[in-house]
């Protein structure tokens, strides 16, 4: 009898966070690719835009800490690929950029982000938080995106859901005591 409570509450754990995901999605407006007529951005089809509001209805970023996380994740991608099925999140204040490789290593460009921020400007408006995938089929997808923390991210990389990061700032020591920030 304990093995089957055990199993039961084992059960309901791995499912709440499903439960619990899904009645704090935040809405979701989606663009599919035929709207962008062959439109390619680094020769690459569009072949999602999505524009996100938390549950409060809210999408505004702060269009200021995100050019300064574009140009943040612009410097690391001038050196680097970007790791397989990972994002990599620039976070200015509570501002997220980003950009996702679901599928192999991927070079990223800054030149792409400023292009992608037009288009999420254009399709979802000002400052909203929202992401661009390029690549179609099981190569070359990428994602680039803007939005605040909280809000999830990285559609795919493997798992074809939306992805809530939890970050948490890393604490600052000074001469042995945390300073809170």
């Amino acid at each position: 009898m304990h093995q089957i409570i055990a199993f039961f509450f084992t059960l309901l754990g791995l499912l709440f966070p499903l439960l619990d995901a899904r009645a704090h999605s935040p809405t979701l407006t989606t663009f599919p690719p035929k709207i962008f007529g062959g439109l390619l951005i680094e020769n690459r089809p569009i072949s999602l835009v999505q524009c996100f509001k938390d549950e409060g209805g809210d999408s505004s970023i702060n269009t200021a800490d995100f050019t300064k996380g574009t140009r943040m994740l612009a410097t690391y991608c001038k050196n680097y690929k970007i790791a397989s099925r990972s994002p990599y999140v620039a976070i200015v204040g509570s501002t997220t950029a980003y950009v996702c490789s679901e599928v192999g290593p991927e070079i990223c460009r800054g030149e792409t982000m400023d292009v992608v921020d037009e288009l999420l400007t254009e399709k979802c408006g000002e400052g909203a938080a929202g992401h661009v995938r390029l690549g179609m089929g099981d190569t070359n997808r990428t994602t680039y995106g803007r939005g605040r923390v909280g809000l999830p991210m990285c559609r795919g990389l493997g798992t074809g859901r939306m992805r809530k990061y939890q970050f948490n700032p890393i604490p600052v020591y000074i001469n042995g005591s945390r300073v809170e920030r």
